[in-house]
């Protein structure tokens, strides 16, 4: 099926004023007011694999904002499956507990990739709401959270 010109210009404009309503800033979210809305127990879940250069820096971060500072977050996890370097003790170090990804649900096979490691982390979290964070970020920011 092809789409006429005019078509594809009303969808593009759907899209844009779609966004428009539902693109926000981090800055828009203090920790305060989060806080103060919080309703349950709120995961932080970094799959890492061999990020020992920044992982220790991310979880730090959200450790000393997040959880201390604010006490917005009630755990930070990092998923590990098989890092080689130094990741989980930067990680542990910084305040994350570390499971080794081939330690969640054994029986349920192994099929290596991210995305083994983010379905997973949601067994091995107890957080009604569970953000992802990419542990390879070299500007992190706890707005990101």
């Amino acid at each position: 099926m092809k789409l006429s010109v005019r078509t594809v210009d009303r969808v593009r404009r759907d899209v844009h004023r779609w966004f428009e309503r539902r693109t926000y800033d981090g800055r828009d979210f203090s920790p305060v007011r989060l806080l103060a809305r919080k309703e349950g127990p709120i995961s932080v879940v970094l799959p890492a694999l061999n990020e020992a250069a920044t992982v220790g820096t991310i979880v730090s971060a959200i450790h000393r904002d997040l959880v201390v500072g604010v006490p917005l977050v009630d755990e930070i996890i990092v998923i590990d499956p098989g890092s080689v370097d130094a990741t989980a003790s930067e990680a542990t170090a910084a305040g994350a507990v570390v499971i080794p990804e081939e330690r969640i649900l054994p029986g349920h096979g192994r099929i290596a990739g991210k995305g083994e490691a983010l379905w997973k982390s949601l067994y091995a979290s107890s957080g009604d709401i569970v953000i992802f964070v990419d542990a390879d970020l070299e500007d992190f920011d706890t707005q990101v959270v």
